[in-house]
């Protein structure tokens, strides 16, 4: 049975708006105003089931007159149950008569993404308390990575650049010609004097100390690439100093957002293979660290894999297991090839709250490329394969010779999952959703870095409590 009976149209709207949510994120709404009758199948399915088996002996069933729902508050209640999901009106939504009530409501004519109450472009800005028409953004930063982030702020519709900033001149000279009418400088501060919402910095996580605190002064919201900083210690007393301001800390871990996480989370919690405990994670891969399109700091790091890749990889299990790690063996090192000052390979056995282990291989100085990807879980009746880095995901219960190929949405390798998290980032800040990825969040995956290293120095388990002490707030200096 489908989850729903409509009254009136012959495709089920909740079927329609799911599918959308699950494919792009946006549900549209088209017909805000319209009011239809729903029955929720739960409700009545024993029932139903009493009735078909035995309908002479079965009392009559009276399912009474069923529920009036408008369309918006429908997508709404779709939205409550599928974070990073956000609403369009293809028409304005109606309304009292303002000059009937006294009331004032904000000009809903644009039909952009809504806010809670219904509006379009025009929100609420929750941390800063004025209407805006768009978030608008100042990027710092303008390195290789930044080259994609502008591709991808520039797609949204609810994002403006307003400003940018880098401190070498030959990184601000690549952006002069395209935002010529827009403030550029060489630092944060130079280009504080803007309007503005939010930053988002795509600087090296070694150097972020002023930005953060410029951030936090102006009462800007902050997305920051990953990780918050290479110093666990420094990424809390960033967290608490965000905090302590009441601006949004969203860290842009977008791996989360690829189709092939969000199915994989779903099939787990789905129970398709009984209850998982145990998996192994390998990421094998020759990474060339003096190609042009790559950020080069990563090549003096002290920890290059741990801080820059296996962040993502640790994020991932958590995110997925929906479980905390509990203690970590590691160990790390490098090979004699390699072009990188710090280690680049990976070895951990992870331990986690709720019993899951994890065996974690990575590296950056593979003896072979391409790439080796695969993330195996195995639970009490079934297996759970991904195969590839953005996708080719799979599955088969106990005693089945093959695994099935699991249909993903099609997928653009750092975009997709970029825009997804995004209009997260939107949605959070108007109040839309709850905000994901937060500094706080962040950080159970930076202790995990932490334990690695710790576990790897000393030859010994290390439990991610005695990190988490090292970063309460009576330790940071």
């Amino acid at each position: 049975m489908r989850p729903c009976v409509e009254s009136r149209q012959h495709l089920c709207l909740v079927a329609r708006m799911v599918a959308e949510a699950r494919d792009v994120g946006i549900i549209t709404v088209q017909t805000p105003e319209a009011n239809r009758e729903w029955a929720w199948l739960p409700d009545l399915a024993d029932a139903i089931v009493r009735l078909m088996g035995d309908p002479w002996e079965q009392s009559v069933l009276h399912a009474g007159a069923p529920p009036v729902m408008g369309d918006l508050d429908l997508a709404r209640a779709v939205v409550n149950r599928m974070p990073r999901t956000s609403i369009r009106l293809s028409s304005p939504a109606p309304r009292s008569d303002p000059s009937a009530h006294g009331e004032q409501f904000p000009d809903c004519a644009d039909t952009n993404a809504m806010d809670g109450n219904g509006c379009g472009a025009r929100s609420v800005n929750p941390f800063g308390g004025h209407a805006v028409t768009k978030l608008r953004l100042i990027i710092v930063g303008l390195g290789a990575r930044a080259r994609t982030w502008i591709r991808v702020v520039q797609a949204n519709r609810d994002l403006e650049i307003v400003a940018l900033c880098d401190p070498d001149p030959s990184a601000r000279n690549t952006v002069i010609e395209q935002f010529s009418s827009l403030p550029i400088g060489a630092d944060i501060t130079d280009v504080l004097g803007v309007a503005a919402d939010a930053v988002l910095l795509v600087t090296p996580p070694g150097g972020r100390a002023g930005q953060i605190e410029a951030a936090c002064k102006a009462g800007l919201a902050i997305l920051a690439e990953k990780p918050l900083s290479d110093s666990v210690v420094n990424a809390a007393r960033f967290v608490e100093m965000a905090e302590d301001a009441g601006v949004p800390l969203i860290v842009g871990l977008n791996f989360r957002y690829l189709a092939v996480t969000q199915k994989m989370r779903w099939l787990l919690q789905s129970g398709v293979i009984g209850r998982p405990e145990f998996g192994r994670f390998i990421y094998e891969r020759w990474r060339d660290g003096t190609q042009d399109w790559l950020n080069k700091y990563p090549l003096t790091m002290d920890h290059p894999m741990l801080w820059e890749q296996s962040i993502h990889h640790f994020d991932l299990m958590r995110y997925v297991y929906d479980t905390e790690p509990a203690f970590i063996q590691a160990h790390t090192f490098n090979p004699s090839w390699t072009m990188y000052k710090g280690d680049t390979n990976v070895s951990a056995l992870v331990t986690f709250e709720n019993g899951m282990s994890v065996t974690y291989q990575g590296t950056w100085q593979a003896g072979h490329d391409p790439m080796n990807f695969k993330w195996r879980t195995d639970g009490s009746e079934g297996i759970i394969e991904q195969r590839a880095m953005f996708g080719d995901l799979a599955w088969a219960k106990r005693m089945e010779p093959e695994l099935t190929r699991i249909p993903l949405t099609e997928h653009v390798a750092w975009i997709t999952d970029a825009e997804a998290l995004l209009r997260s980032f939107v949605s959070g800040l108007r109040g839309e959703t709850p905000l994901e990825c937060t500094g706080r969040d962040h950080l159970q995956s930076l202790f995990m870095l932490e334990a690695c290293i710790l576990a790897s120095d000393r030859r010994a388990a290390v439990t991610i409590d005695e990190v988490r002490a090292l970063t309460t707030p009576k330790e940071l200096p």
